[in-house]
Formats: C-alpha cells, sequence, structure tokens
C-alpha cells in the first residue's frame, strides 16, 4: 500500500511473565507496501534459557554466551524505528517487553495484528500468527524466531488492510467511535484504510445485507427411497465415479422400517457406508408423506454444517428441488440486534470488549443467519456475547423495532416452521427433551448422529452447575461503574426523567442492591480463598460424599457455602421488588426484561446450591471444579445425575415414536449390549443393525503390536515415557506418509512432543501439536497438505478427523483410553455399579474404552484407496484378557505381534511393499 511505512517488530523471550528477558528481537522495515531493511540480533540473558524455550525457538545457550545486552544494541533499535509506527502479533505482549528495558518507545503508535484479524475476518477459525499466515497463502520458513515472525506480522497488517475495503466507509466509522481513542494503533489504520475507501466508495450501491430465503416445500417425486441409490438411479447421475454400495442401501431400508413400525432403532454404519445419505433420503420421503417433521441430531458442529451445506445442496440438485431443510441452535446461539444496539452506546471500560463489538458489527454486516459458531470466540467473549444474545426473557418481541424484518433468530424460526427437516444438535435436543418439547417444533421421529458421544453430552446436559467466576460477573452487569450497570443505568432513567413518577422505593432498593452486589463478590472472594487455603483443595475435580461431609474442613466450606445462597437469595427478592415496581412502564421495559433474565439466572444457581448443600439424592453426584492459575482461581460447584439411562428413556424415548441411533462406533466386539443398557433402552423392541465398512481392511491395513514394552499400570511414569519415545522415533523413520500420535495425556504429550522436536534425526518431519503449533483445524489441515507431517493429540483428536491417501497412513495408540476412575461421575458410576452387585471395570470401563479405540483407529482408513497401520503400544492389549475385546471389535485383518525389533522391521517391508 502507498503512504504506507511502519516496522514489524517481533521478540523471543525466557518466558511469558514480567521476570522473564528477551533473547532476541527481530524488526523489519515497510515501506509503501514493501520490505527495505532488516534487523535482528540474540541477546545475552542473566539466567541460561529452558529446555522447552530451546525446543521451542531453536535458540540454545551456546548461541548467546557471547552476545550483548540490550544497553548495547538500544541505540541501533531506536535509529532503526526512527519515526513509523510499530506493528505486532498480540503487540501487548511485545509493547510490555520493551517498556521494560526502554521508556524511549513507550508514546510510539502500536498496531496489533491479532486485534486487526478479529476486526477484519470476524469468522475465521484462529488467530494465531500461522493462521493468520496460513488464511492469506503466506509462506514462512520457521515460527518462534524473531526476524521471521516480525516479516509475517508485517505481511499480516498490509493484508488486513487490504481485507478491510470490503467495509463501507460509513461501517468503519462507527468502529472508530466504538475504539474511543483507547486504540491509537487501530484507530490509526482504520482512518487511513477509511480515507481510501471513501475516495472510491459509490454512495449509489446498496450495502450487503443477508437475504431471507425463501424455502417452499416442493413434493419430492420418489416412491421407493433405496431405488435413488441403486445403479442408474438420481444419485448415480449426479456423481462422476459412482459406488453402489449393498450396505448403504441395507441402512435405509432399516431407517424406513423403523420408522414405519414406530420402533427405535440403532444402526452402526461403518466408515465408508455413507450413512448420511441413508438417513436423510428415507427422513426426506417420510416426512413429506406423512407431513411430519424429522429431528436430525448430530454431536459436532462440523457435521452439522456438512449436513446442511454439502449433503442437502447435493440432494437439492439430484431431485431438482429446493428441499425443506433447516438448521436450528439453542436460541442463545443468535444475535439479538436490539440488545447489541444498546451495548454499543455504553461507555465500554476494557478495550477487549470494543474490539469483540467492533469484530460483531462487522460480522452483521455479512451474516446470513446471526448464528454464534460463525464466529471463533475466546472464553471471555463467551460472556460478552451473553449479553447481546437472543433471549426469550429479554425478547420485545412485537415491540422490538428489529422483530419483523431484521430478527435473525425469528427469520431461522419462521424458516424451520416451513421445514419438514430440522438439523440440530445433541445439546438442544436433551435440551428440548428436559422441558418438554418447549425448543423445538413438536416431533415423533428423530435420527441421532454420532450417537456414541450421547450419554456423556445428556450427563452434562442435565447436570446443574454454580461458576463462581460469573457470579462476580453477574454481580458487575447489574452494577459496574457509572451508567454501565444495568441498576446504574435505570437509576438514571428514573433520577434524569421527571415524567416517570416518584421512585423513592426504587430508589432506596437500587442501593440495597448496589451495597449487595459488593458483599456478594466479596463473599466469593472469601469462599475461594477458603478452599484454596486448605487442604480440601489438592485436585482439580473434588467428589464431595457423604463421608467428605462429615469432614471438620467441609463442614466449614459448606457453612460458608449456605451463606453464599442466602446472599444470592437476598439479592433475588430485591431484583424482583423493582422489577415489579418498574413493570408498567414501557420506556423501562427493555431494562426490565434484562433484569428477569439476571433472576432466572439466579434463581437456577439458588436451586443448584439448595440441591448441592443437601446432598442426599443418591441418584446424584456432586463435586467442585478448581482452577489455580499464576493470577486466577475460581471453583465451579456441580451436581449431575449418576445414571443417565432411564432419564433418556423418561424424558427422550418413551415419548417418542421411533429414534434412530447411529455411529460408526455403537458395539463392543459385535453386541450393542452397553449402548442399549447406558442409553436406557433395555426393555424396548430395538431394530439392530450393522453396516459393515465396504474397505478391504485385510489388505489395506496392518496393526502392530510390540510385546516387549511395559505395562503401564507396572510403570513409572517417566519410564514409561522414555520407552514410549524411542518407540516412536523408531516407527517414524520407518512410517511413510503423515502419522497421528493418539494420546489420553496431556502431561505425557508434551513430554513425547518436546523430545521429537530436538531429535536432529526427525529434522525432515513436520511434528505438530494444537496449542503450540496452531487450532486443532490448522493443525489438521497441515497433516492433510504435507506427508511428512506428525501430529499429537488428546481427546478431540480420537474422533471426527478425515484425512485420506498418504497424508495420513500410521495410527500410534499410545495408552488404552480408559477414563479415570477417580473423575467424580466416573466413580460415582463405579460405585453404584458395585453396590449393584456388578463389576463396574467390565460393564462400564471397558466399553468406554474399546468405543472411545474403535473412534481412533477409525482415523486410519477413510477411502477405499487408503492404507495403512495401527501401532498399538500398549502392551495390555496382549497380556490382560480383556485385551482380546479391544481387538475383535476392529475388523478382521493381519496382526503383528512380536519385540518392538521385529515387529518395526516387519512394518518397514509392509510399508515398502
Amino acid at each position: 500500500m502507498k503512504n504506507f511505512s511502519f516496522v514489524a517488530l517481533d521478540l523471543e523471550t525466557t518466558g511469558l511473565d514480567e521476570s522473564a528477558e528477551i533473547i532476541e528481537i527481530g524488526l523489519v522495515k515497510f515501506i509503501d507496501g514493501e520490505i527495505t531493511d532488516k534487523y535482528q540480533t540474540l541477546l545475552k540473558p542473566s539466567k541460561p534459557i529452558s529446555k522447552e524455550i530451546e525446543e521451542l525457538t531453536g535458540i540454545t545457550n551456546e548461541m548467546l554466551k557471547d552476545k550483548p545486552k540490550w544497553a548495547m544494541i538500544e541505540h541501533d533499535v531506536l535509529d532503526f524505528i526512527g519515526q513509523d509506527f510499530l506493528v505486532a502479533h498480540n503487540a501487548s505482549f511485545d509493547s510490555g517487553f520493551i517498556s521494560r528495558v526502554t521508556d524511549k518507545l513507550i508514546e510510539k503508535i502500536w498496531v496489533d495484528t491479532y486485534q486487526l484479524a478479529k476486526i477484519a475476518l470476524p469468522t475465521i477459525p484462529n488467530y494465531k500468527l500461522a493462521d493468520i499466515a496460513q488464511f492469506f497463502n503466506l509462506k514462512i520458513e520457521k515460527y518462534h524466531r524473531a526476524a521471521n515472525d516480525a516479516e509475517m506480522a508485517g505481511k499480516i497488517l498490509l493484508n488486513l488492510a487490504k481485507t478491510l475495503f470490503k467495509y463501507s466507509p460509513f461501517l468503519i466509522q462507527e468502529n472508530i467511535e466504538l475504539l474511543q481513542n483507547t486504540n491509537d494503533g487501530l484507530t490509526y489504520i482504520l482512518k487511513n484504510v477509511q480515507t481510501k475507501i471513501i475516495s472510491k466508495f459509490s454512495y449509489d450501491e446498496n450495502i450487503h445485507q443477508g437475504q431471507e430465503q425463501n424455502y417452499s416445500n416442493t413434493a419430492l417425486n420418489i416412491k421407493e427411497g433405496s431405488e435413488t441409490l441403486k445403479p442408474g438411479g438420481i444419485i448415480s447421475s449426479c456423481y462422476n465415479n459412482y459406488e453402489y454400495r449393498v450396505e448403504q442401501v441395507n441402512m435405509l431400508k432399516v431407517v424406513d422400517k423403523a420408522f414405519l413400525e414406530n420402533k427405535h432403532a440403532i444402526i452402526e454404519a461403518g466408515t465408508g457406508i455413507g450413512k448420511s445419505m441413508a438417513y436423510l433420503i428415507p427422513a426426506l420421503i417420510w416426512a413429506q408423506k406423512k407431513e411430519k417433521k424429522v429431528i436430525i441430531a448430530t454431536h459436532t458442529i462440523a457435521l452439522q454444517e456438512q449436513l446442511f451445506k454439502k449433503e442437502v445442496p447435493f440432494l437439492e440438485k439430484c431431485f431438482e428441488v429446493k428441499l425443506p431443510v433447516a438448521i436450528i441452535k439453542g436460541r442463545n446461539n443468535y444475535i439479538c440486534k436490539r440488545r447489541f444496539e444498546k451495548i454499543k452506546v455504553l461507555k465500554k471500560t476494557e478495550s477487549k470488549e470494543n474490539i469483540f463489538l467492533i469484530q460483531i458489527n462487522n460480522w452483521l454486516s455479512e451474516t446470513k443467519y446471526g448464528d454464534k459458531e460463525e464466529l471463533n470466540l475466546k472464553k471471555y467473549e463467551n460472556e460478552y456475547w451473553h449479553q447481546i444474545s437472543s433471549q426469550s426473557e429479554t425478547c420485545l418481541a412485537r415491540k422490538c423495532p428489529f422483530f419483523y424484518k431484521e430478527c435473525l433468530y425469528m427469520k431461522n424460526k419462521r424458516h424451520s416452521e416451513k421445514s419438514n427437516i430440522i438439523i440440530t444438535n445433541h445439546a438442544l435436543l436433551l435440551q428440548d427433551a428436559k422441558i418438554n418439547n418447549k425448543l423445538l417444533p413438536e416431533y415423533d421421529y428423530a435420527i441421532i448422529d454420532e450417537a456414541h458421544n450421547l450419554e456423556e453430552e445428556a450427563t452434562e446436559q442435565f447436570a446443574t452447575k454454580v461458576d463462581l467466576l460469573k457470579v462476580i460477573k453477574l454481580c458487575n452487569q447489574l452494577c459496574k461503574g457509572k451508567n454501565i450497570g444495568i441498576i446504574d443505568r435505570i437509576n438514571f432513567q428514573i433520577t434524569s426523567s421527571d415524567n416517570l413518577g416518584n421512585f423513592d422505593l426504587v430508589k432506596e432498593n437500587i442501593q440495597i442492591i448496589k451495597d449487595e452486589t459488593q458483599i456478594l463478590k466479596s463473599k466469593v472472594l472469601e469462599i475461594k480463598e477458603l478452599f484454596f487455603n486448605s487442604r480440601i483443595s489438592n485436585f482439580d475435580e473434588t467428589r464431595i460424599t457423604q463421608k467428605e461431609r462429615m469432614s471438620p474442613e467441609w463442614i466449614c466450606f459448606l457453612e460458608q457455602l449456605d451463606e453464599l445462597k442466602n446472599f444470592i437469595t437476598s439479592l433475588k427478592v430485591k431484583l424482583v421488588k423493582v422489577i415489579s415496581y418498574l413493570d408498567s412502564i414501557e420506556k423501562l421495559e427493555d431494562y426490565n426484561k434484562e433484569m428477569d433474565f439476571i433472576v432466572k439466572i439466579i434463581s437456577e444457581n439458588i436451586e443448584t446450591l439448595n440441591i448441592f448443600l443437601e446432598g442426599k439424592n443418591p441418584n446424584y453426584v456432586y463435586w467442585i471444579a478448581s482452577n489455580k492459575g499464576n493470577n486466577f482461581q475460581n471453583l465451579i460447584i456441580f451436581t449431575a445425575p449418576i445414571e443417565i439411562g432411564s432419564i433418556l428413556s423418561k424424558n427422550l424415548f418413551n415419548d417418542k415414536k421411533s429414534i434412530v441411533l447411529t455411529s460408526a462406533t455403537l458395539s463392543v466386539a459385535g453386541s450393542f449390549d452397553y449402548t442399549i443398557k447406558s442409553l436406557g433402552l433395555k426393555g424396548y423392541d430395538i431394530l439392530q443393525f450393522t453396516a459393515n465398512s465396504p474397505f478391504n481392511y485385510k489388505n489395506k491395513s496392518l496393526i502392530c503390536i510390540p510385546s516387549d514394552i511395559p505395562d503401564p499400570t507396572l510403570t513409572s511414569e517417566d519410564n514409561y515415557t522414555k520407552e514410549i519415545i524411542n518407540n516412536i522415533k523408531t516407527i517414524l523413520k520407518v512410517a511413510k506418509g503423515g502419522v497421528l500420535i493418539l494420546l489420553t495425556s496431556n502431561k505425557m504429550l508434551n513430554k513425547i512432543y518436546y523430545a521429537l522436536k530436538k531429535d536432529s534425526n526427525l529434522k525432515d518431519k513436520n511434528i505438530l501439536t494444537p496449542g503450540i503449533d496452531g487450532s486443532r483445524t490448522t493443525v489438521i489441515k497441515q497433516l492433510k497438505d504435507n506427508i511428512s507431517t506428525v501430529v499429537l493429540g488428546v481427546n478431540s483428536f480420537w474422533e471426527g478427523i478425515d484425512v485420506k491417501g498418504d497424508a495420513l497412513t500410521t495410527v500410534i495408540i499410545v495408552k488404552l483410553p480408559f477414563v479415570p476412575p477417580t473423575r467424580p461421575v466416573v466413580a460415582a458410576r463405579l460405585d453404584k455399579l458395585k453396590e449393584n452387585g456388578e463389576m463396574g471395570f467390565f460393564v462400564y470401563s471397558l466399553p468406554k474404552a474399546i468405543l472411545k479405540f474403535r473412534q481412533g483407529y477409525g482415523r486410519l482408513i477413510r477411502d477405499k484407496n487408503d492404507w495403512g497401520a495401527l501401532i498399538i503400544l500398549d502392551q495390555r492389549i496382549i497380556s490382560k484378557n480383556y485385551g482380546k475385546q479391544f481387538l475383535s471389535s476392529l475388523p478382521s485383518q493381519r496382526i503383528i505381534q512380536d519385540t518392538s525389533k521385529k515387529v518395526y522391521n516387519s512394518l518397514e517391508k509392509w510399508v515398502n511393499n
């Protein structure tokens, strides 16, 4: 860009806290959008740097021993920067370090490319430097070296500035006003861009607004669903390389039969069956034939999006009609424009909140649905979203100026009312079941995909919690600064308006509320201090049984929680009084609605605390989750049902005529018994069907089990980890193509990751893990794009990854994925089974581990041309009798079981052939 000159800066440091030191500075000068000069130097710290920093940056203590101190290079740095403004990614980090070594750059304008990216690209999946660079297809030699990262930040700034040109000058002006001059760097860029936009802007053109689509209910001219999938059928005419799959047709017939006979069904559909089409087609035909709605619920957003944006448009193309399909999420997933406009006019004290509001402002100019999932929000931003989301309690309905034409929630609702197929998620399906079908349109037929996740999701949805941090935030929402909190704004309205009447009693209660919120916040801090300074805070999750409730420490803590409940109850009483006093004043209706919403949350907290403090229900588990960081402490109080099957039976399966459960992993060693029992389906007449994968596992895949790796339960963690690292290094030398390493522990992941990164023999491998090397999405994309990539992951990496071909040819399972028996819900379920005379390990722990193990294995072969090896580094799979159940749950294929040396020799020969 012309007339746009700056210096991009990046630092490498010995750590993240204020006592850390700079070990490298990189500066890159840009003039008129071109790089004209670079400056880079290493700096000697007062103490040796850690191994983690060496491994992350590639900078060693040896490289730093003869390097200068800051004072020796300060003049050169200042000369290089001159009068230009500074650009950095997460600029507060770099400017903080710079300000601690010199005060000569304090007055400089700093532009943060992280903040600018949130404004210019409100919907990209991640805002790390690597992710934004990838979005713009910018290449970098090596991250975590100062000069490279500085250059990348500069190039990103130029691209972001160009991206801002898509917005109107009026929108840019709104954004400048929202910043309130709190960030000179962003204001400087926005004004610069606005000037250029104005010079080219046509004031006659229409500014883009998301249009509501017309969803007609055109009839499908189909008599028999299975006919569409046969060779020469409608679907084959839309595929260039169509493959007829008998098992796909058979699955479709089972879905049909379940609906026709009003029966529930469990269908396991192996990889490659095409299960989405096998249930979408009969669902569409049934919904049309019976003029009924069919709900399709998935666990992940990715599958929801795939169904709605890929599978449904494909069927529309094939059938040449607009299909009556809608996607529904919880109401609070949609923005309320009225609440947003109210929040925008308030003076904000946090620059983070201003950035969030600008991000939303820009997103609103282009979104069609107003769905939060389009955004990439951090935890603290979800709190901001809470204040602008659509809520039934805050809705003014027809009195709202946006209700008829611009309410995105109502647009979506109207769409769903016209649709026969509703795509939603497990969470909303279960919330709807919990409150007797008040969230979704009335339905009798449903298909639940990714059903292996239903038990855990149901446990979460039927659990309740009190988050102490959110209690404080609720207090701040009521009373925070002059005319910012809701109570303050109400007080301002009634004080400044002469024609509203006499409100002395209201003012009195408002003052009491302000006082009580301060007392409540103090009480929360007191409780946290008591907990973290006592012996009861030893674990991240602490289950509270009757035994704990009798100990002196817990008696004291529970008494404090009881006091907290009383304070919250008192606050609720005062809020209800104010609401009743102001209920008749139309001018204050939106404030009253906001108060109603807060009272609802407070009521839920009181109810949860009552249940937790009573603690006598033998069917519930009670626990406290604690989070203690350097500058952060929080407690969350939980209650949850121990046994979820009976709840699902009563609230979901009893009420519906037919629910089809499907997934690639619902059986254990060929039996659906665990799924039937855990989901409360015992006693129902259920259709059961397994659609086997069409892939040739016997010739295309191999299972390798080294027998000389120690048993992880009989070996110290350090010794076991060393053995695993040595084995993985050998495997990586043999493997051809991408590698996925699945773990059950973040601690072990970090040890293995850094050991592999610093091994000079693995320099040709692109070793990645989310969090350090980008988001989950970014890491998976690199796995797809570079066949030398090795990805280490936990939990979410065991499922939902679809990487085909040579990009993924090896999956390593480090340990069998047993759920820790100390987790509160798990421990309670195991205790309950023991009370009933059942062996918890075999009835609960083992089946759950096998299902997750099968999910991990499912990452390997994704289409008919794939090939690859599964390597299991946990010898319990051969040394324990239960190990056979893991192996018998996998497709039949060749298994090599021997010493690690012999196994890897055989693997190498197999790979080469």
